[in-house]
């Protein structure tokens, strides 16, 4: 087998085709330019955060506050907040009102005292009438009466034996009493007098006859 030229005993490889170096070629260009841009956004950082430090310290600008301010204020501010929040609201001390003056009432007139009239003088009881009684003994029996003041009663009429009685009337104004037997007759008749029985007695025949009468207080 006849040896390579080169000394190296590999066989040199086939050529490349020309579409195969073009992507090659493609592809090393991609990756310089994603390494550019790579490079580019560090770089850009950089700046950015050297701005920030030339801020940070470039404090004599009017109307622009550095990173430090913006953070002391926000601290200042929350600590503000936090501190009006836990304060106890101030409780007003009622104070007491002055006493309103009571206007004093007029004194109301004292009617006149009338002395009392004295009493009259005790007048004595009415006087109960005492009942007063008497009795009578007649020809054919006996009749009770009696008054208290004009006010006659009769008390009991009794016949005797033999004899009968009837009353007519038994007061109060008067009483009337008639005892009677076969062939007599005694009437009784009685009125008050002073609070006093007076009665009258009328003898006779039933028939009327020889009557008479007799009075006795």
């Amino acid at each position: 087998m006849p040896r390579s030229s080169s000394g190296t005993g590999r066989r040199p490889g086939p050529p490349t085709p020309p579409h195969a170096s073009g992507r090659s070629a493609a592809r090393r260009i991609g990756a310089l330019a994603a390494s550019g841009w790579l490079l580019g956004v560090a770089v850009t950082g950089v700046i950015a955060s050297r701005a920030v430090a030339v801020l940070d310290t470039e404090t004599s600008r009017s109307g622009v506050l550095s990173r430090t301010e913006v953070d002391r204020a926000l601290v200042a501010a929350r600590a503000a907040a936090s501190a009006a929040a836990t304060r106890p609201a101030p409780t007003g001390t009622p104070t007491a009102s002055p006493p309103v003056a009571t206007p004093a009432a007029a004194p109301e007139a004292t009617p006149p005292t009338e002395r009392p009239l004295p009493p009259p003088p005790a007048s004595a009881p009415p006087r109960t009438p005492v009942a007063v009684a008497r009795t009578w003994t007649v020809p054919g029996g006996t009749v009770a009466a009696s008054c208290t003041g004009a006010a006659i009663s009769l008390l009991y009429a009794t016949p005797l034996d033999g004899w009968t009685v009837e009353v007519g009337a038994a007061g109060p104004d008067h009483l009337e009493v008639e005892l009677r037997q076969s062939g007599a007759e005694t009437k009784v008749t009685a009125v008050c007098g002073g609070g006093v029985p007076q009665q009258t007695v009328t003898q006779g025949t039933p028939d009327g006859a020889d009557d008479h009468s007799s009075s006795d207080g």
